[in-house]
């Protein structure tokens, strides 16, 4: 929220951009359920349970089941296309999310095997924990949204922009946390270079669609309550409204000026030696 509102200029600052009440009703969102971080941590468990049940030969299905599977060492990403090849990015998610889960599980085992107690070896491995958490979700949400796109029914022309999003999603999740990637050697310099790339070819593919994309959500004006995103377009003419029917904007001149500045003016006016 706070990049978009910078990508509106001094703009965004304003009420007209409702950016003061949009942050007013999103801020607490992360908390109502639940503060995420503890939600993080909810899931780190269930995965380090789900990999102790790979170990101990009972297997795991579903969206866990990328645990029981053999990594792969290394991403087969020749060239800057081959980061719009959703199998190859879904299997270098799936790569960061294994190695995470299984170093937070290990860590927690050997803190156990230190005669900690559950919750103690929980909290000495918090950070790890978290990062495995938030590794596996966003495993999830790639793999999904490829998915979706994948087995929806309509148009080849929106598949193929749907499907631009969704590879500009995962490549840019690669850029933002590209250390988990070169951690291991999953992923070389080079290769980053070509999935950098392709970021910006992505974002010149997605631009057209920008805005019909983001309308797809059919927020109506009159919930959004932001001149900035109006749905006609009409920002500058309706900017130029919204400030005329401020209250200070009722004079052409504001009374103020004919009880203290103008005569201020001339004071100094006629003491002024120039």
């Amino acid at each position: 929220m706070e990049e978009m509102r910078l990508a509106c200029g001094g703009h965004g600052y304003s009420s007209a951009s409702a950016f003061p009440e949009i942050y007013a009703n999103q801020n607490p969102a992360a908390t109502y359920e639940g503060e995420n971080t503890v939600m993080m941590l909810q899931t780190a468990r269930y995965l380090l349970k789900c990999v102790r049940n790979v170990r101990a030969g009972k297997g795991v299905g579903g969206v866990m089941s990328y645990l029981a599977e053999t990594p792969q060492p290394r991403s087969s990403a020749a060239n800057d296309k081959d980061f719009l090849c959703s199998k190859m990015l879904t299997e270098a998610y799936k790569h960061v999310a294994r190695r995470l889960v299984y170093e937070a599980a290990d860590r927690v085992t050997d803190s156990l095997k230190k005669g900690r107690a559950q919750v103690i070896a929980s909290n000495e491995n918090h950070l790890h924990l978290l990062r495995a958490g938030q590794a596996h979700c966003h495993l999830y949400v790639v793999d999904n949204f490829f998915s979706a796109v994948a087995e929806l029914a309509a148009p080849d022309s929106v598949k193929e922009v749907l499907q631009a999003l969704a590879s500009l999603y995962a490549v840019h999740g690669i850029i933002q946390n590209r250390g988990e990637f070169l951690y291991d050697g999953y992923l070389t310099g080079d290769q980053l270079a070509m999935a950098d790339r392709q970021l910006i070819a992505l974002l010149g593919t997605i631009r057209p669609n920008a805005v019909t994309l983001v309308d797809s959500f059919d927020i109506h004006d009159d919930i959004l309550g932001s001149i900035l995103g109006r749905y006609d377009g009409n920002v500058y003419e309706n900017l130029y409204k919204w400030a005329k029917s401020s209250p200070l904007n009722d004079k052409e001149v504001v009374d103020a000026y004919d009880l203290h500045i103008k005569p201020f003016l001339r004071e100094n006016i006629a003491k002024s030696k120039l």
